[in-house]
């Protein structure tokens, strides 16, 4: 009751926080901002992979994705990258970033469940995350590694 309790706070003031954004046109000026910055697919992909490395060291899952979403789809939209490749890449950079010090929550999980400290997980998991981090670069870059299922079974 008291994870749910606090999963549904995180809910809440997100989405509260995402229609705000909404509300004051952060989409739409984060988009202009991103796009004044470069047009390349690759700048921006980038861009979008910084942010949502450096959110998502701070904030939930759940909270990223709900504020992100509706602010990103534009500028996604913009360049023609294909939603599914996008949603995709956001899932996998999200759960990157759980991974990630100083505060990824995945670190703070397993530090707890194996009674250890969190500085001898984060040395541990160091490898992984640059390993996580390649592959999470190649799905950006190569829509084909995340599409390739989806349009054999003819969604896409």
């Amino acid at each position: 009751a008291m994870l749910c309790g606090v999963v549904l706070l995180i809910v809440g003031s997100s989405t509260l926080f995402g229609k705000l954004l909404t509300y004051e046109q952060a989409p739409l000026r984060l988009a202009e901002a991103f796009l004044a910055f470069s047009q390349s697919k690759t700048v921006i992909m980038l861009l979008i992979l910084a942010l949502l490395l450096v959110l998502g060291m701070f904030l939930e899952t759940l909270a990223t994705l709900i504020i992100l979403v509706p602010v990103l789809m534009p500028i996604v939209a913009h360049l023609g990258i294909d939603p599914v490749h996008f949603g995709i890449f956001l899932v996998l950079t999200n759960e990157v970033a759980l991974l990630s010090p100083p505060l990824g929550v995945n670190l703070f999980v397993s530090s707890r469940i194996a009674n250890i400290p969190v500085e001898s997980v984060v040395i541990g998991i160091l490898p992984y995350l640059g390993v996580l981090l390649l592959c999470t670069l190649l799905v950006a870059f190569i829509p084909e590694i995340s599409l390739c299922l989806p349009r054999l079974l003819g969604y896409v």
